[in-house]
């Protein structure tokens, strides 16, 4: 079993989704870290940027949950739809 959490750009988390993550965190679960950043919509329009942008919130999340338990699994999965 795992959880999913997708951020809200910039640099926001919804409030239920981050508790459930913690929960999920606290007993050892797994949790996948999605960013959903659009190219010139949320991010820079430049792959570089937005890709860099995307890593930035997904590392936020991972460093509170690594703070929680720091052996806690976390993936990055990072898709990004360049739409120019």
């Amino acid at each position: 079993m795992y959880a999913n959490i997708n951020s809200i750009s910039p640099l926001k988390y919804d409030v239920l989704m981050i508790d459930g993550c913690l929960r999920c965190v606290r007993r050892g679960q797994a949790v996948v870290v999605k960013p959903f950043t659009l190219a010139e919509a949320m991010a820079p329009v430049t792959m570089s940027g937005a890709v860099t942008f995307s890593i930035a919130e997904s590392f936020s999340a991972i460093a509170m949950f690594q703070y929680v338990r720091p052996d806690a699994p976390v993936l990055l999965a990072l898709s990004h739809p360049m739409w120019i």
